[in-house]
């Protein structure tokens, strides 16, 4: 029954059409909507220590599902005022399942433990990249879903993800990790054919891509064989965006204008601070515990989704220009990890 409130409850939320909220920008100016999700503790079932997948509309936050099982709401894609978000349920306490949800409706994807990365809608057809274990168990295969019917861009011969999914054109862009011997090699599938953009011999992921103009453009992290380093290609030219001396990461990247944006976190001293960089310059967004985890760029205007420490927990946030817009109160630990912005 919580589980049926909540979809009908995130419904109305999405649907919501009165003149006030179309012209509303959450912390701006512009006739804009902000779209984020994430996931949230279920404070109400801590003997379970689930997570809530959560979408917050302008600020205005709705569970997505009913906290029983772990859930998390990984990427969202408005398209025709529908909000599609990708993630992954719990089918029990102990495996998930690849899912995306359709203006609060679920659908699952996957008949396997995996879950959903990344979501991108082209037309009528809803793509969904991610992952899900191999029949008879072992390991995780990459792929992607195009209006759930699944394309596997590996064989599970090796550990694979796919993390993050673009459409340009006809053609279908998949960037991901798959794992062989001791290393993991960062790469993209365009197609379905692979191209690898590390070699294997440092451990290295693709964790983002954006095309544009038949550009690709991919953020991920490669180890230096001490820290990890945030990084992002150009069709297959690396650009290093931290000098290595800490461990850091790439998680998403946005070109808007020939401008590369790329979302990340790097380590300073004890803890993880959020940032991103505008065409190799870093941009700090918090001097206190943080993770930055998308980019969307609206004309002059750069949102980042993330979350913050406050006191013990993290906080569920995203920034705009710099400027921090909380989106729970800290009671509960937070993240939110996609931002979407309608014009």
């Amino acid at each position: 029954m919580k589980k049926l409130l909540n979809q009908l409850l995130l419904a109305a939320l999405i649907l919501s059409t009165d003149s006030c909220d179309k012209n509303y920008d959450y912390q701006g100016h512009s006739h804009r909507i902000v779209h984020v999700v994430g996931f949230q503790y279920a404070a109400d079932t801590p003997e379970t220590e689930t997570d809530t997948a959560k979408y917050w509309k302008n600020g205005i936050g709705i569970d997505i599902t009913g906290g029983h099982t772990n859930a998390d709401a990984s990427s969202v894609f408005v398209a025709s005022h529908d909000v599609y978000i990708a993630g992954y349920e719990g089918s029990n306490s102990f495996s998930t399942m690849a899912m995306y949800w359709k203006n609060g409706i679920p659908v699952t994807l996957s008949s396997n433990p995996g879950s959903g990365n990344s979501i991108f809608i082209s037309g009528h057809d809803v793509y969904v990249a991610g992952s899900e274990m191999k029949d008879g168990g072992g390991n995780h295969i990459a792929k992607y879903w195009k209006n759930s019917v699944a394309v596997n861009l590996t064989d599970g011969t090796n550990g694979a993800i796919a993390s993050s999914i673009f459409i340009e054109g006809h053609s279908v862009y998949v960037a991901g990790t798959e794992y062989s011997g001791a290393n993991s090699v960062a790469k993209y599938w365009k197609d379905g054919v692979a191209i690898n953009l590390t070699d294997g011999s440092h451990s290295a992921s693709a964790n983002s891509i954006f095309v544009t103009h038949g550009d690709v453009y991919v953020a991920g992290v490669v180890s230096n064989g001490t820290n990890d380093v945030a990084v992002y290609w150009k069709n297959g030219v690396i650009a290093n965006l931290t000098n290595g001396n800490y461990y850091a990461q790439a998680v998403s990247i946005f070109v808007s204008g020939g401008d590369v944006y790329v979302a990340g976190s790097e380590i300073s001293a004890t803890d993880y601070k959020a940032k991103y960089w505008k065409n190799g310059i870093v941009v700090n967004l918090s001097n206190n515990p943080s993770s930055a985890q998308s980019v969307f760029v609206v004309g002059h205007d750069v949102y980042v989704a993330g979350s913050e420490r406050i006191g013990s927990l993290y906080t569920a946030k995203y920034w705009k220009n710099g400027i921090s817009i909380n989106l729970t109160d800290g009671t509960n630990r937070a993240q939110a990890n996609s931002i979407f912005v309608e014009n």
